[in-house]
């Protein structure tokens, strides 16, 4: 009896032994009891030796360095058979799936950190961005078979179409969205809309206290009649004008007395002195006839101004739109600059995001894309649009601000569908030209 036990565990013994020695045997239980781990990361084995050439393990060497796994292969790896697999791990399962326990010290590649590596990308893929989860038909906990795994580095296979460039996060926000502050310092007198209201353009929405700018406005339309009067009068310049010709006749006459000496050349000389002055005093009251027909332009500058500062006072909508986060009441005193409520234009919505190109980035401009706006989960609303515009430089390498310029839809009811804050992706076709 004992004797046939051990002949049983001879055999045993030797059929281990060639399992392990010949490849297709040892595959054949790799694939039959997965939890061995033999062709993957070792399960349940704390060992730092490699389970068939009994040598300390290359991926084992390299589990405590700094360099990152996914960017490549381990140090010492000669092919890519040697690489580790990629499992995809359940986020709500930290453990992978029929990959039994791991060790600590040796961590599996999760295929979604590996999908978002910048180093990942296969040739002819534009841009995946970050992926939150496997590709699609690979089912979580699975593993990645090793003829997925390129010779050059861990590949990904394109997650778009090619030719298709990808913004994976994208956000919502109103082309025009405004804060509406007084114009003018004065108490509050009338609010004509609350939140919520929808306006048009040109509809009143707030009046500050005028008395004050009216008072000023009657001021100076009084100062403005005494300016227009005083610039009508040209009795001095009439006046200077007769001076100067009585001057002149009585020059005249002195010549003649001086001429027969019945007048002395003292007398004559002051006579032709009052003559020079008759004749600067008509340049005297044309000039201040000049700064009353002035004095008529500032008065009539004065009334604008208050008319100015009335109007001020009045607030209308700048365009048609929708009243949100009112700050002010009724009878609030308001500084200039102090914001009151606040004004969107709901029906032109800008689609921001960032974009990785391997093209001239100039090229983006005027490129056709597909926006797709999350409505509420699992809801989606698609859009055609055009990028308007694209950054002069880049936030990261290869990577660049962007916006795509939609219209917003109106529903029956009035309300528009897409709201500022809401996520979008958005695929632009890779322009040719």
């Amino acid at each position: 009896m004992k004797k046939s036990i051990w002949v049983a565990c001879a055999t045993v013994a030797i059929v281990g032994g060639l399992a392990f020695a010949i490849p297709s045997v040892r595959n054949w239980i790799d694939q039959a009891v997965p939890s061995l781990g033999i062709n993957g990361y070792r399960a349940g084995n704390d060992s730092q030796n490699d389970p068939l050439t009994g040598q300390p393990s290359t991926l084992a060497s390299n589990s405590n360095t700094s360099e990152p796994i996914a960017s490549g292969f381990p140090s010492g790896s000669t092919s890519a058979t040697e690489a580790p697999l990629l499992v995809n791990i359940d986020p709500s399962n930290p453990t992978p799936l029929g990959s039994g326990n791991l060790p600590p010290s040796e961590p599996p590649i999760v295929l979604a950190q590996a999908l978002q590596s910048n180093d990942v990308l296969l040739p002819g893929a534009s841009d995946l961005g970050s992926l939150p989860s496997a590709p699609v038909g690979l089912p979580q906990g699975s593993v990645l078979p090793s003829n997925a795994v390129p010779s050059s580095g861990i590949g990904v296979p394109p997650a778009v179409p090619s030719g298709i460039l990808l913004v994976p996060i994208a956000s919502l926000t109103f082309v025009r969205d405004i804060d509406v502050a007084a114009q003018a310092d004065g108490i509050i007198t009338q609010m004509h809309v609350d939140e919520g209201k929808a306006v048009k353009q040109g509809d009143p929405m707030i009046e500050l206290d005028t008395r004050i700018a009216l008072a000023e406005i009657i001021v100076q339309t009084k100062e403005l009649e005494q300016a227009k009067l005083k610039a009508g009068d040209q009795s001095q310049i009439l006046y200077s004008e007769a001076a100067f010709e009585v001057a002149k006749n009585e020059v005249e006459i002195s010549d003649k007395l001086y001429r027969d000496r019945a007048e002395d050349l003292s007398t004559n000389q002051k006579k032709k002195l009052e003559l020079k002055k008759a004749e600067l005093q008509i340049n005297v009251s044309k000039i201040e006839h000049a700064k009353d027909k002035a004095a008529v332009g500032v008065s009539e500058a004065k009334l604008e101004a208050a008319s100015v500062q009335t109007a001020l006072r009045n607030i209308n909508a700048h365009w048609d739109g929708l009243v949100s986060d009112v700050k002010k009441e009724q009878f609030d005193y308001v500084r200039a600059g102090e914001v009151i409520l606040r004004l969107t234009d709901m029906s032109k919505i800008r689609v921001n995001g960032q974009v990785r190109v391997n093209i001239p980035p100039h090229l983006l401009l005027n490129s056709k894309a597909r926006v797709s706006v999350q409505i509420a989960p699992g809801v989606k609303h698609d859009v055609d649009g055009i990028v308007g515009f694209v950054a002069p430089r880049a936030s990261e390498p290869d990577t660049y601000r962007m916006w795509v310029e939609i219209d917003n839809v109106r529903l029956p009811d009035g309300q528009f569908l897409m709201r500022e804050g809401m996520k979008a992706t958005i695929e632009i076709a890779s322009p040719t030209r």
